[in-house]
């Protein structure tokens, strides 16, 4: 076969960079929420199931959270679900700020979302819990004339030796966050 010749080479060169481009935005729309930028449920507990498998190998702590809006309902029947989304746009964004690098942030549904928090301890990731709380109870979303404040609950869990999945920690720190919302919202509770 003969040489390409350079504007084939170029045009060639030009398409493969485009799908590869294609592929890389497929692969975000698959991974991540569109609304929040959180990844999304599957791509989380994808996320998630890697960092409780390398914690076990490596004997290093690994704790989750799990957090919900509280009274979104009540945001999206007073402000419309507009503002609802923005209101969940600013808490992703105060947890992506508080987090660090390592750690992820997933939308499970809805106003609910779960951080990973590798190499943590239960005691740290209370910590970091309690400045994303504040962080979320001291926040205005603007909405026109509306100044809408919200709080969240958030559940806290660290991995066990004995937890055969990740998802036994994850389920924890749901039952803590619902302990937490059952004794009056706007707080942060460990999983025993």
């Amino acid at each position: 076969s003969k040489p390409l010749e350079p504007v084939e080479l170029n045009a060639r060169v030009r398409n493969m960079m485009n799908l590869r481009a294609r592929t890389l935005e497929l692969q975000r729309l698959a991974t991540t929420d569109s609304l929040t930028g959180a990844n999304v449920r599957r791509h989380f507990f994808a996320q998630a199931d890697t960092e409780f498998s390398r914690a076990r190998r490596y004997n290093t702590p690994l704790s989750v959270m799990m957090l919900d809006v509280d009274f979104f309902k009540k945001v999206n029947d007073t402000y419309g679900h507009a503002a609802g989304d923005k209101v969940l746009v600013d808490v992703a964004a105060h947890c992506r700020h508080v987090i660090r690098d390592v750690d992820f942030l997933g939308r499970l549904g809805g106003e609910e979302f779960a951080i990973c928090l590798p190499q943590t301890d239960a005691e740290s990731a209370r910590t970091v819990a309690e400045r994303l709380r504040l962080a979320v109870e001291q926040s205005v979303v603007q909405d026109g004339d509306a100044e809408i404040r919200v709080t969240v609950s958030i559940g806290v869990a660290e991995a066990v030796a004995d937890d055969p999945a990740v998802t036994a920690a994850l389920n924890r720190a749901d039952e803590a966050l619902y302990k937490a919302k059952e004794s009056g919202r706007n707080r942060v509770l460990v999983s025993d």
